[in-house]
């Protein structure tokens, strides 16, 4: 009996330890158990004291906005990766350049879509220019009738012109972009180019020292439409040379 009672306190003492150390490894695993099946979600804020740029969120703005980014361009891509930024980009000029006497420029420079200057009109009796040391008058202008033998075209009111060009130069003169236009009146009302028997055009070039000789033909609004403005080209001046006057019937 004494033996018993001397054992009793320490047995429980014992017995109470060893089941708070099993209550306390039971509550360890259900919170480990926990944990496991519901991770913590990501915060979408930075964290205080950690870069912004390393959270999820930022992460995937940075993607996206790296997506709607323009693609650099290879001269660009090519000065980053040598550590030299890009040159700017020049404005186009828009000037005209000589080309084989003819003024030309590239299809997207600025200029090609525009035209030349226009020359200081003189008198339909004058010469004008019509390339390096080539010359363009008129031979003859007078008020006529057309005649109805184009598509569309209406017999009537109209004006002959009869141009003449002399080579003087050493080369050949281009005259495949030659045009010839005719206006009537103070308001430079623009004619329609007719075509009949008495029309000839010009050559596609004309070799130095040589002379050619073309016909064109204007409709006219009315017979009294006696003032015309002419406009010429041939691609080898920097100038539209304009000649205006009273054409005689």
């Amino acid at each position: 009996m004494e033996r018993a009672k001397a054992a009793g306190p320490g047995a429980c003492s014992y017995d109470g330890a060893k089941l708070r150390i099993l209550l306390m490894l039971l509550l360890l695993g259900c919170a480990l158990a926990s944990c496991m099946a519901q991770p913590a979600a990501l915060p979408e804020a930075a964290v205080p004291g950690q870069p912004a740029e390393t959270t999820l969120a930022a992460i995937d703005k940075q993607l996206h906005e790296s997506a709607l980014a323009p693609p650099a361009s290879e001269e660009k891509k090519a000065a980053e990766v040598s550590g030299k930024s890009a040159p700017a980009e020049k404005p186009g000029k828009s000037s005209w350049k000589k080309d084989k006497d003819a003024q030309k420029v590239a299809p997207d420079d600025p200029a090609a879509g525009k035209l030349p200057a226009t020359a200081k009109t003189v008198d339909l009796a004058d010469d004008v220019q019509a390339g390096p040391q080539a010359k363009m008058r008129i031979k003859h202008i007078e008020q006529t009738k057309s005649e109805a033998e184009g598509i569309g075209e209406i017999a009537g009111a109209a004006t002959l012109v009869e141009i003449e060009l002399s080579n003087d130069g050493t080369t050949t003169l281009d005259l495949d972009k030659a045009q010839l236009r005719l206006f009537y009146g103070e308001d430079l009302e623009p004619a329609a180019l007719l075509t009949d028997a008495r029309s000839t055009v010009l050559p596609a070039q004309l070799a130095a020292g040589k002379k050619a000789v073309a016909t064109y033909l204007f409709s006219a609004q009315t017979e009294s439409a006696t003032f015309v403005t002419l406009e010429f080209e041939t691609g080898a001046t920097k100038k539209i040379q304009q000649l205006a006057g009273e054409v005689s019937p």
